[in-house]
C-alpha cells in the first residue's frame, strides 16, 4: 500500500512537469519553424525584390508537420520591403501566438497568461 501511495504521489509530481517540458519542446520547434521561414523569405527577396506571401512559401505541414498540428502560419506583407510571419495556436489555451518580422524581433502573446492578468 505504501508503494502504491509513492508511486501516485510521483505522478502526480511528474505529469504536470512532463506537460511543461513537452509544451516547451512545441514552442522551441515553432520558433525554429519561425527561422526557417525567413531563410526562405530572404532567399525570395533575393530572386524577386519583394517578399513572398503565403501561398509562395512551403506548406507549414511540408516544412514541420509537427508545428502544423498545433499551429497555423500566417503571412502579412506591408508592401515590398516588409513581412511579418505569424504563427498562430489552434488551441490558443495552451500555446502562445509567435512572429517574427524583417527586422528579427520577434512577438510572444501568451492567451493563458493574459487571461490571468485580466
Amino acid at each position: 500500500m505504501l508503494v502504491l501511495a509513492i508511486v501516485s504521489l510521483l505522478l502526480v509530481m511528474a505529469v504536470p512537469s512532463w506537460r511543461y517540458v513537452q509544451t516547451e519542446a512545441v514552442i522551441n520547434g515553432a520558433q525554429i519553424t519561425l527561422d526557417r521561414l525567413v531563410i526562405r523569405q530572404l532567399r525570395f527577396f533575393q530572386r524577386h525584390q519583394r517578399y513572398a506571401e503565403a501561398s509562395e512559401l512551403p506548406l507549414l505541414q511540408a516544412l514541420a508537420p509537427e508545428i502544423a498540428a498545433q499551429y497555423r502560419l500566417i503571412v502579412v506583407t506591408q508592401g515590398s520591403a516588409a513581412y511579418r510571419l505569424e504563427l498562430l495556436p489552434l488551441d490558443p489555451m495552451t500555446l502562445p501566438a509567435l512572429s517574427l518580422d524583417h527586422t528579427g524581433r520577434r512577438g510572444l502573446n501568451d492567451a493563458v497568461s493574459d487571461a490571468w492578468v485580466d
